[in-house]
């Protein structure tokens, strides 16, 4: 650590005005701290001082004390032997715990020489000026002190570089101790290494024929493992599917019962959109995954059915960009969170019963939305607005969740909220990362 020493003859100095207030002062500053009980000397020592040093004063031991403990680090300190409660000698001998490399000067009058050479004696004080003293020689003691200071410091960090200059020494000397005891070591075992170069040779040959066996034996099995996850992932997808399946087809026909007897001319309507429903429904696509325009389409088919028995009490509406239309999702995947819009709407809304279907791609993502007016049914609420939650007996909802954790993992998620007298279930489908492709 290097101190820049200011002096005060004939030699440009750098100007400190800073508040005379306690603070932690950067390691670069000169900083002198004054401490006398006379008001008029603390102004007169400041006064003297303020243009070649950061300058920080007190006005007894205590209080200065209580400065270096909260931060300030004084590197050189000037005290008035005779304050009040403790004097000087006493302040900067208790003032080594703290800032034991700050130079310290007292101020005394020829009464008190014994007591400043004891305090000499045992190192609490680096030298000392009876009054009255001379300001050149004040300025003279304290410059002096400063370059003190920074040869102090700059001996100590000399000494710790030559104590580590011995030890980096004394390391590397073990360390060429031990690469002459390991090259003869080395030395003695080569020509053992050489009379075992062809035995270790065959052995590596026999190694290497025994492990391409078991590579491709571990290929094989790892195909194997491939093709039994791969099919019990579509199984459990298919199983999932045609649990909804049926419950679909039981809320349409129970719709079309309540109606055989009261409109023919309607059931006979019902049935007809049932039966293009169920090419769609019963019927298995050949993938798992199909545009969500085909969803749509079965789902402007459930929807007629339904209308044919609410009529005007029953609205649908459709937003769906064609970006979205080709986006590929699980088959029957949408139906679920339709008939919920449209069961515990009828519940909850006033009449007619609004049902929005909206769907867009944003940033590469899926939003697919079924809103419909209403309310949460009563104790079904989640704690949180967008908490997931699955009223008793819904098996829709449940297969909806349980599909997107098999097909998307983390990629994608189901979260119902309500708010201004609307229901909102959303769907929402983020696109692989680049690291999983």
């Amino acid at each position: 650590m290097k101190i820049a020493i200011q002096t005060h003859k004939g030699q440009t100095h750098q100007r400190h005005h800073k508040v005379d207030t306690p603070a932690k002062d950067a390691v670069s500053d000169n900083v002198l701290l004054i401490v006398d009980d006379e008001e008029s000397m603390v102004q007169m020592l400041h006064k003297l001082f303020v243009p070649h040093y950061t300058v920080r004063s007190a006005h007894s031991g205590q209080e200065a004390l209580e400065q270096i403990k909260q931060g300030l680090r004084p590197h050189v300190i000037i005290a008035d032997q005779r304050m009040p409660q403790m004097s000087g000698a006493e302040f900067l001998r208790q003032s080594m715990q703290v800032v034991p490399k700050a130079v310290r000067i007292v101020l005394t009058g020829y009464t008190d020489i014994n007591d400043i050479i004891e305090s000499i004696n045992h190192g609490h004080i680096y030298r000392f000026l009876t009054k009255p003293f001379n300001n050149a020689d004040l300025l003279e003691a304290v410059r002096l002190s400063f370059e003190y200071y920074a040869l102090s410091n700059q001996n100590t960090e000399l000494t710790e570089a030559n104590a580590n200059l011995a030890r980096a020494n004394k390391e590397i000397y073990r360390q060429m101790q031990l690469l002459d005891d390991q090259a003869r070591q080395i030395e003695l075992t080569n020509t053992e290494l050489q009379e075992s170069k062809q035995e270790v040779e065959r052995a590596y040959r026999e190694i290497y024929r025994l492990n391409t066996l078991l590579s491709a034996e571990n290929q094989h099995l790892q195909m194997q493992t491939l093709q039994a996850q791969v099919l019990a992932h579509e199984a459990e997808l298919r199983m999932l599917r045609y649990q909804v399946n049926p419950h679909f087809l039981f809320n349409s026909l129970s719709s079309i019962r309540a109606l055989v007897i009261e409109d023919t001319r309607r059931a006979r309507l019902m049935l007809t959109k049932l039966s293009e429903y169920l090419r769609y429904a019963v019927y298995p696509s050949s993938t798992d995954l199909v545009p969500l325009a085909s969803e749509i389409e079965a789902l402007k088919h459930y929807f007629a059915i339904e209308h044919c028995r609410f009529e005007e009490q029953l609205q649908v509406e459709y937003d769906v960009s064609g970006e979205a239309e080709a986006f590929l999702v699980p088959n029957f995947i949408v139906q679920p969170l339709a008939e919920n819009a449209l069961k515990y709407g009828m519940h909850t809304s006033p009449m007619p019963l609004r049902i929005t279907i909206c769907a867009a791609v944003e940033q590469g993502a899926l939003r697919l939305e079924v809103v419909n007016s209403g309310t949460f049914v009563p104790n079904h609420e989640p704690q949180k607005p967008d908490d997931f939650y699955v009223p008793r007996g819904n098996l829709g909802l449940k297969n909806i969740q349980d599909r997107l954790q098999v097909t998307y993992g983390e990629r994608a998620r189901l979260s119902l909220t309500a708010a201004n007298g609307e229901v909102r279930a959303k769907i929402r489908i983020q696109p692989p990362s680049l690291s999983s492709l």
